[in-house]
């Protein structure tokens, strides 16, 4: 954050839980911005808000810290379900792209831009293409970025002539690596890539250190969080336990 955007209000000032106050402090992070002055001390009385502030003054930041305040108040249940809901702003990405480009066909990058890229595809009624590419796979490999893998084809009912512009979309830039090369792919790709003229991107969120800014990005973060997805859990889940338990109800 630049220190323009700074107050003289400390997260320590705050009664946020200690846990919350010593993280904020190791990323660097000691004054709040004008968002987050003004909006922790509502949030953190467990009342309901709307902020509103420009890219970059740590919105992020001000529900993260308030939710993990929260949460580190409350004893952590024994079942395995959500605490927290984040929504992700689907559609502010929408507007910024009907405001400033007109695609012609929507390439997701599978998996995660297949929910962003079915509500894209049903507000902005454009025909939709997927890219499937393997990575982030092998025991220990959780949180680091494997070798991409592409699929042979593109799966897509949108004809070639479609391709003229084309948004590359996915849920979010973590390094860059994989966006970069998607776009390669596909201007190698035999069958369209006479045909397009230009290749945009769009993505939920963008993190800190990625070396890759989407040209349409509601949200750029301040850090590198992990990101948990809606249906990340599904991965947990066996699917024998799911027949087992259909039986017993």
């Amino acid at each position: 954050m630049k220190k323009t955007h700074l107050t003289e209000t400390k997260f320590a000032d705050l009664n946020l839980a200690p846990q919350v106050v010593t993280g904020l402090e190791a990323m660097g992070f000691n004054y709040c911005t004008s968002i987050q002055a003004k909006s922790l001390p509502v949030l953190l009385q467990g009342t309901d808000i709307a902020g509103q502030a420009q890219t970059g003054e740590g919105k992020t930041i001000a529900f993260l810290a308030a939710t993990f305040h929260h949460l580190l108040q409350k004893e952590a249940p024994t079942h395995n379900q959500p605490r927290a809901l984040i929504m992700a702003p689907t559609r502010e990405l929408a507007i910024q792209i009907h405001q400033n480009y007109k695609p012609t066909v929507l390439v997701g990058i599978m998996r995660g831009a297949a929910p962003i890229l079915d509500i894209l595809s049903r507000i902005l009624k454009i025909p939709i293409a997927y890219i499937v590419i393997q990575s982030y796979r092998g025991k220990g490999m959780e949180d680091k970025q494997g070798e991409l893998m592409f699929a042979r084809e593109i799966s897509s009912l949108a004809e070639n002539k479609d391709f003229q512009k084309v948004l590359l979309v996915d849920d979010l830039s973590d390094t860059g690596l994989t966006l970069n090369k998607s776009i390669e792919w596909l201007k190698n790709y035999n069958p369209i890539k006479d045909n397009i003229n230009e290749i945009k991107t769009a993505c939920l969120w963008k993190k800190k250190s990625s070396t890759f800014t989407p040209d349409f990005c509601p949200v750029l973060l301040d850090s590198d969080p992990w990101i948990v997805q809606p249906t990340e859990h599904y991965e947990e889940i066996d699917i024998n336990k799911i027949i087992s338990k259909h039986k017993k109800s």
